[in-house]
């Protein structure tokens, strides 16, 4: 039987004197926490994305159904 992480959370410290954003707009905090994950973990985070995807995707369906709204 396949085992499922239904929840899982990352830590990560933030250093205060690390700017939040490059020259470009892009946002470090966002690389630096993915940088931060082992590769399991970032396995798991895009487990639960992908999980969070097809819930979004059901929800617009229920919308558009019969009677939904367009």
């Amino acid at each position: 039987m396949k085992s499922v992480v239904l929840h899982y959370e990352a830590r990560l410290t933030v250093r205060g004197e690390e700017p939040a954003f490059n020259e470009d707009g892009v946002d470090l905090t966002q690389i630096r926490r993915a940088l931060a994950l082992t590769p399991l973990e970032r396995l798991i985070e895009a487990e639960q994305a992908a999980v969070e995807v097809e819930v979004l995707r059901r929800l617009a369906r229920v919308k558009r159904g019969p009677g939904g709204e367009h």
